[in-house]
C-alpha cells in the first residue's frame, strides 16, 4: 500500500513539472551583437582672405564611401556573434582669395596766380638788359601826353595783370572784357598815338609796319639786343595781326584800337625772355621763376622754349655779321 501510494505521488509530481525527471536541462547562451561605432571626420574648411579683387576657388568635397563589415555569425553550440563597422570620412576644402585695388583719381594742379606777379624791377635782373625803349630826355615834349607812366606800355610787362583765374580763362587774357578795355585804354590810347607819331602805323590803313617798327626800336641797342628785338618786331606784329583783337573802349565816346598795346607788350616781354645773363639773387630768381612759369599763357609764340625760332634767327644773323667783320679786317 504504502509503495502504490509513492508511486502516485512520482506521476503527479512529474505532470506538475512538465518534464521528464531523468532528462538533463539546457542552457542557452545569449546571442551578443557588438555594433562597431560610426566614425565620421570632417576637415576643417579654412578661408584665407587678402586685400582686394576676388578669386573664388571652386570647393571640393571628397567623401570616402562608407565601408560596412559584418562578421559572419558564428554559432558554437548555441552562442552567435555579430560585429558590424561603419566608417565614413568627409573631406571639404574651399579657397577663396580676395584682393581689392584702389585707384585714385588724378589730382590737377592748381594753375599759377600770374596775375599777382609785379615784373617793374626785374629789368635789373639783366646784367645786360636792352636800352629803354622810349626815355623822356626832353620834359617839354607833351607828344600824346607822354609821361613816365604811359611809357611803362614799351618798358615793362604788365599785361600778366589782365590774365584771369576765372573759370574757363586758364590764366589767359579775356579780351571781350568791358573792364579789360577800361583799365588798359589809358596805355592802349598812347601806345597807338605814338606809334601814329613815330610813322610806325600808317594812318591810312591804320595797320603797323613791321620795318618801321624795327627801325623805332633798335635804336641805340648792342648787337645781340638789336637782332633779338629786330626779329622780334616782325613776330610780334604777326602774333597780334593773327590774334585780331578788339579795341578797347573807354565810354560810349571813346575808343581805340589795341594792336600797339599788343605789340608794345611783346617786345617788353622779349626784352625779359631773352635776358643772356640773369642775376641769381634771391628776389631776382623768384621774379624769373614766376616769369617762366606764366610765360607760356600769353606770348607762347615768341617764348623760348628750347627752340626758339626768333632766337635762332638772331644768331644766325649776328654770326654772319661777326663772319663778315673778321673777314674785312683781315683784308684790312
Amino acid at each position: 500500500m504504502r509503495v502504490i501510494t509513492a508511486i502516485v505521488l512520482c506521476i503527479q509530481l512529474v505532470v506538475v513539472l512538465g518534464q521528464d525527471p531523468t532528462t538533463e536541462p539546457t542552457t542557452e547562451a545569449p546571442t551578443t551583437t557588438t555594433e562597431a561605432p560610426t566614425t565620421t571626420t570632417e576637415a576643417p574648411t579654412t578661408t584665407t582672405e587678402a586685400p582686394t579683387t576676388t578669386t573664388e576657388a571652386p570647393t571640393t568635397t571628397t567623401e570616402a564611401p562608407t565601408t560596412t563589415t559584418t562578421v559572419p555569425t558564428t554559432t558554437t553550440g548555441k552562442t552567435t556573434t555579430a560585429k558590424t563597422t561603419k566608417s565614413t570620412t568627409t573631406k571639404t576644402t574651399k579657397s577663396t582669395t580676395t584682393r581689392t585695388t584702389t585707384t585714385k583719381k588724378p589730382t590737377t594742379p592748381k594753375p599759377p596766380n600770374c596775375a599777382g606777379q609785379n615784373y617793374e624791377k626785374i629789368s635789373k635782373c639783366c646784367s645786360e638788359p636792352p636800352a629803354i625803349f622810349i626815355n623822356i630826355t626832353n620834359k617839354k615834349d607833351k607828344t600824346c601826353g607822354i609821361s613816365t607812366s604811359n611809357t611803362k606800355v614799351f618798358n615793362m610787362f604788365s599785361l600778366n595783370k589782365q590774365q584771369s583765374l576765372k573759370k574757363g580763362w586758364n590764366n589767359s587774357v579775356p579780351l571781350n572784357d568791358s573792364n579789360v578795355g577800361k583799365n588798359l585804354y589809358p596805355l592802349a590810347y598812347f601806345a597807338d598815338c605814338w606809334f601814329r607819331a613815330k610813322e610806325v602805323i600808317n594812318n591810312e590803313t591804320g595797320e603797323i609796319d613791321a620795318t618801321a617798327l624795327e627801325t623805332f626800336i633798335t635804336a641805340n641797342q648792342s648787337d645781340y639786343w638789336k637782332e633779338i628785338l629786330g626779329q622780334a618786331a616782325t613776330a610780334c606784329v604777326d602774333i597780334v595781326t593773327a590774334l585780331s583783337p578788339p579795341p578797347f573802349v573807354k565810354d560810349k565816346k571813346s575808343s581805340v584800337s589795341s594792336a600797339a598795346f599788343f605789340v608794345s607788350q611783346c617786345l617788353a616781354f622779349v626784352s625779359i625772355e631773352y635776358c643772356e645773363n640773369r642775376l641769381t639773387t634771391t628776389s631776382c630768381n623768384k621774379d624769373y621763376a614766376m616769369f617762366d612759369t606764366c610765360k607760356n599763357y600769353v606770348f607762347p609764340d615768341v617764348a623760348n622754349n628750347g627752340g626758339s625760332k626768333l632766337k635762332a634767327a638772331a644768331n644766325k644773323k649776328l654770326n654772319s655779321q661777326r663772319k663778315a667783320g673778321r673777314k674785312n679786317g683781315n683784308k684790312n
